[in-house]
């Protein structure tokens, strides 16, 4: 298990089925609400496991969570590094001047 260098949670890594030699940070247990991805795991030659991660997409996904598959979160959705500090509540509309207001002054040199 490895830690995220920017909040510092837990996180696991998992290979990427579609871009061969990438490996991607995932939240380390499994969560059916938020996650989009399906684990796999391979037994290689040599008798070493690799874990791959599918990510799952519209009908796929509803399938899985109609199943109760296990889904695995990506950390980039949890990550609290990334989120803004002073986030906009729903439903508020901030209404700003479109454009200057008054009289423009012009300066002869």
């Amino acid at each position: 298990m490895a830690t995220c260098w920017h909040c510092h949670q837990n996180i696991v890594f998992m290979w990427s089925m579609t871009n061969e030699g990438r490996a991607i940070p995932f939240d380390p247990s499994p969560d059916s609400s938020t996650g989009t991805a399906r684990r796999h795991t391979t037994e290689g030659p040599d008798g070493r496991t690799k874990v791959y991660a599918e990510f799952l997409t519209a009908d796929a996904l509803h399938t899985a969570l109609a199943d109760g598959d296990l889904l695995w979160t990506p950390h980039r959705t949890t990550c609290n590094a990334f989120r803004p500090h002073n986030p906009k509540p729903p439903g508020l509309e901030i209404n700003l001047p479109t454009g200057r207001t008054g009289r423009r002054r012009k300066y002869r040199a």
